[in-house]
C-alpha cells in the first residue's frame, strides 16, 4: 500500500504552492467559514472556484453508475479541492461536502490562471505536485480494492487513524461523527456489512465502538488484517 507518510508530503507540497499562488493574489482571494454538511460543489456543476481547507472536514463523494454514493476522500487541514480546473476541467466530477464547521479560501479559477501563467515555474511546481498527488492517491484506492471487504475495511480505519487520529489512554481514536454510511461507502460495501465487521473488529479487542467514536486499540492485528 501506499505509505501514507508519502501522500502527506505531497499534500503539503500542493498546499504550500497553492498558498503562494493566494499570496500573489492579494485581495482577490476570498476566506469564509461554512457549518456541517454545507455542499461546496456537486458533481456537474461548472468548476469555477478552487478551495482551500484551513480548519475542519470535506469529503468528496461521487455516485455510480449504478446509483450509489462513493465515498473518494475525506479531506483535512492544508487540502486543497478544485485544482482539477487548472488542467482543462471545466465541471466538478465529485460533489464535496463539509463534514463539520469549516473554514476554507478560495479563489476564482481564472483569477488564478493568470497568476500562473505570469509564473511558468510556480505553475509548473504546482501541477507536479497536483499530479503526483493525484497518482499516489489512485494507487492506494487500487490496492485497497485488491483486498477483501474486512480487509478494506480495516486499511481505511488506519488511514483514518494516520490523517485524523488523537491519541488518547485507550488507543487512537478516530473523527467524531464517522458514520457507518461513510466507512461503508469508502469501501465499496452496504452499510450491513460494514456494520457487521465493525462488531467482529471489536469481538477481537481490535477497536471499540461506542457512541458512533471508533478507538484502533490493536495497530499490529488491525494492520495484518489489511495486509
Amino acid at each position: 500500500m501506499v505509505e501514507e507518510t508519502n501522500l502527506a508530503t505531497m499534500r503539503i507540497r500542493t498546499g504550500e504552492f497553492f498558498e503562494r499562488v493566494m499570496k500573489k493574489l492579494g485581495d482577490k482571494v476570498n476566506r469564509v467559514t461554512m457549518e456541517e454538511r454545507f455542499q461546496f460543489s456537486n458533481s456537474g456543476d461548472p468548476l469555477n472556484r478552487v478551495f482551500a481547507l484551513k480548519s475542519g472536514k470535506v469529503k468528496l463523494t461521487r455516485l455510480s453508475t449504478l446509483g450509489r454514493d462513493h465515498l473518494l476522500e475525506i479531506l483535512g487541514p492544508g487540502d486543497v479541492f478544485g485544482l482539477e480546473a487548472l488542467v482543462g476541467e471545466n465541471v466538478w466530477f465529485y460533489t464535496a461536502t463539509s463534514m463539520e464547521s469549516v473554514e476554507v479560501t478560495w479563489a476564482h479559477v481564472e483569477d488564478m490562471r493568470q497568476v500562473l501563467a505570469d509564473n511558468h515555474n510556480l505553475e509548473m511546481q504546482l501541477l507536479r505536485s497536483f499530479a503526483a498527488l493525484t497518482q499516489q492517491r489512485y494507487e492506494r484506492t487500487m490496492t485497497i480494492r485488491d483486498l477483501d471487504v474486512p480487509g478494506r475495511l480495516a486499511a481505511v480505519l488506519l488511514y483514518l487513524g494516520e490523517r485524523f487520529g488523537e491519541t488518547s489512554e485507550g488507543g487512537l481514536v478516530l473523527p467524531r461523527g464517522l458514520t457507518q454510511r461513510e466507512l461503508s461507502q469508502m469501501i465499496g460495501a452496504s452499510r450491513e456489512t460494514a456494520n457487521k465487521i465493525l462488531a467482529d473488529f471489536c469481538n477481537r479487542a481490535w477497536i471499540t465502538h461506542e457512541n458512533r467514536l471508533i478507538t484502533i486499540i490493536d495497530w499490529e492485528r488491525l494492520s495484518r488484517r489489511a495486509s
